[in-house]
C-alpha cells in the first residue's frame, strides 16, 4: 500500500512513513536528554512533524 503525498504524484510506502516517524521520534527522544516516559507524546509529534514535511495528511 502506497500514500500519495498531497499535490504530488510521488507516494510512499507505509514502510517508509513508519521509518521515517520511528527515526524522527528517537531524534526528539534524544533531544530531550533521552527521558522515559513520553514515548507516546515523542511518536505522535514525530508523526505530524514527518506528515507536514512530506505533505501527507
Amino acid at each position: 500500500m502506497a500514500l500519495y503525498r498531497k499535490n504530488s504524484s510521488k507516494s510512499i510506502s507505509i514502510n517508509e512513513l513508519l521509518s521515517k516517524i520511528q527515526k524522527r521520534a528517537y531524534e526528539i527522544y534524544i533531544k530531550k536528554g533521552y527521558k522515559h516516559g513520553n514515548d507516546l507524546d515523542d511518536w505522535l509529534k514525530a508523526e505530524k512533524e514527518v506528515k507536514k514535511e512530506l505533505s501527507i495528511k
